[in-house]
């Protein structure tokens, strides 16, 4: 699995002028913007960026030479989540020091400590929807993936329409919103990590299915 890390790590370094600019812009956005938002936003674009790893992993029939090396599909899938998290924590680590400097620059108050835990729910936040990305992109191929994302996006769009038009679905989601707010710290982190495990257990386990059922 080392092998697929350090494939993944020569083809976004790769693709390093791009990382550049997207960097270049985040920190000029740092400037108009609030540092969680940029924390949030470095964050998601090194995730995507490993997500799209797949799809140079897919061209020109790549896919068949790498399931030919030492390496089982369920390593492939292990290594892609492994890898999405790790760029994850880049991303938002960059974004910290972002928000640093531009902040000293600015003569604004910074404090890292109050910066880690949105720093931390950005990470847990997108994984989950990063996870989704690649058990779609591994069942539906790189084209037909952008347009279940797309369908993904409507149906929760539409979700909120739902929820805004009919005022007991809303105060039923205050409601739970009150009840986790009212919860011990300890019992609500305990919830979230539950929910984090067993969501990512799930992705894991249909991508791992995925892959195995695939043809090469």
């Amino acid at each position: 699995m080392k092998g697929l890390f350090v494939k993944d790590l020569c083809l976004n370094f790769m693709n390093r002028k791009n990382m550049m600019i997207y960097l270049f812009i985040s920190v000029f956005m740092s400037f108009a913007m609030d540092g969680q938002f940029i924390i949030g936003y470095t964050t998601m674009l090194l995730g995507i960026l490993a997500v799209g790893t797949i799809s140079y992993d897919e061209f020109d029939g790549g896919m068949s030479f790498l399931m030919c090396l030492p390496v089982t599909r369920k390593d492939y899938v292990r290594e892609k989540f492994l890898y999405c998290l790790a760029l994850e924590i880049l991303g938002a680590l960059s974004g910290i020091v972002i928000y640093a400097l531009v902040s000293l620059i600015r003569n604004v108050p910074f404090s890292i400590p109050e910066s880690l835990p949105f720093a931390l729910f950005s990470i847990l936040g997108l994984s989950l929807m990063l996870y989704a990305m690649i058990a779609i992109q591994l069942k539906y191929g790189s084209e037909k993936s952008r347009v279940m994302m797309m369908v993904i996006y409507g149906v929760i769009f539409a979700l909120a329409l739902l929820l805004k038009q009919f005022a007991g679905l809303k105060e039923a989601v205050f409601r739970l919103i009150g009840f986790l707010d009212s919860c011990p710290a300890a019992l609500l982190t305990g919830l979230i990590a539950l929910f984090y495990l067993a969501a990512v257990t799930l992705l894991y386990k249909l991508s791992v299915k995925t892959m195995e059922n695939k043809e090469f």
